[in-house]
């Protein structure tokens, strides 16, 4: 389990703890954790919906659309990857991600990335 306010992700077999917490809130903003206040890697999940139970779909583009960055932005493939809703309570909100196959948004290529984020919701 990730520590409270933190993102743990998993890119192409690197390891990256992200304790940067953006945002945790239903809606456009999301989900958002990066490694610094600008650095990447970044994780940010648009249009999420912070009353979900078990499992959901990530699919860039969807509800609980995924853009992921570090030297570039990666997004899901056509056919999304599954969440789960790990905890989340009046306060808290835990979604684990694994083995999630990305393409890279602008140009070619693929990667895999696996991630857990755990954060206070904000108000």
């Amino acid at each position: 389990m990730p520590a409270d306010e933190t993102a743990e992700l998993l890119l192409d077999g690197v390891r990256h703890t992200l304790p940067v917490k953006l945002d945790c809130k239903t809606g456009l903003l999301g989900l958002g954790f990066r490694k610094t206040a600008m650095d990447n890697p970044g994780i940010f999940i648009h249009n999420a919906d912070l009353a979900a139970t078990g499992e959901v779909t990530i699919k860039t583009g969807a509800a609980w659309s995924l853009d992921l960055d570090d030297a570039v932005t990666w997004g899901t493939t056509a056919a999304g990857c599954k969440g789960t809703v790990v905890e989340n309570t009046a306060t808290k909100f835990e979604l684990k991600v694994n083995s999630c196959d990305l393409e890279r948004q602008f140009g070619t290529g693929s990667a895999k990335a696996s991630f857990r984020l755990r954060c206070t919701k904000d108000t």
